[in-house]
């Protein structure tokens, strides 16, 4: 019996509070995943919907128990630790990211695989550069975003710093301490990884189709105390 190939792709989930929409999102994501030879898994923040349960069932009528699995972390809830968790321990030659509320558009992930693999280090779906862009949002949050990312443009060189659905090379943070806090895994990687070309595939981000975001006053904390962390190490030559 011939082995299976090995992934080419992990592709890492966080997921939280999400059993509403999750089985449509996998409807979508499968296909375009096998595509690429992928690994799907699953990080679930302890959702007290169910959420892990309803993807583990979905998966099993989707016919996609040998791309995707459901992992429930133990841990403190977090994005970034879910992300990390999700890509301890992989052997694809690349390592991905994406939200599971069908903001994230699946159709797009072949074309930051494409970026990577001709050259890219890090493929960064961006809602700033020509042609991306935000739909569904109020002004408050546009505004807060956009300032949020010029920020981080202190600490990197991209667009997007702050976005939530990329690819990276996983030569690229192997061995490297990340310590994110937050959501916002994007930045740290860009800011501590052995990064020097990034591509931005531009992307229109369509806001959530059901669930409640989870940005809030706490995230704005987060983040901003993670960019002091980042400045604070950089002047230590860290």
């Amino acid at each position: 019996m011939t082995a299976p190939a090995p992934p080419a792709l992990r592709l890492v989930v966080p997921t939280l509070r999400e059993a509403h929409g999750v089985e449509a999102f996998l409807a979508a994501l499968l296909p375009v995943a096998r595509g690429l030879a992928a690994e799907v898994v699953l990080v679930d923040d302890r959702s007290e919907d169910g959420t892990a349960e309803v993807a583990r069932a979905a998966i099993t009528r989707l016919g996609g128990g040998d791309l995707a699995r459901v992992v429930v972390r133990a841990g403190p809830r977090g994005l970034s630790a879910s992300v990390l968790e999700g890509w301890a321990g992989a052997t694809a030659p690349l390592l991905g990211v994406m939200d599971a509320d069908l903001s994230h558009p699946p159709g797009l992930l072949p074309r930051l695989v494409d970026e990577v693999r001709a050259g890219a280090d890090v493929a960064i779906a961006s809602r700033y550069v020509p042609g991306g862009g935000v739909e569904g949002w109020p002004l408050r949050r546009r505004v807060v975003s956009r300032a949020a990312s010029l920020l981080g443009r202190t600490v990197v060189d991209a667009r997007d710093p702050l976005s939530g659905f990329f690819v990276v090379r996983r030569e690229v943070i192997d061995g490297v301490a990340l310590r994110p806090r937050g959501w916002k895994i994007a930045l740290e990687v860009l800011a501590r990884g052995r990064v020097e070309r990034v591509a931005q595939v531009p992307f229109v981000f369509r806001d959530r189709a059901w669930g409640r975001s989870k940005f809030g006053p706490r995230a704005v904390v987060d983040f901003l105390a993670h960019l002091a962390r980042l400045h604070a190490d950089r002047l230590r030559g860290r």
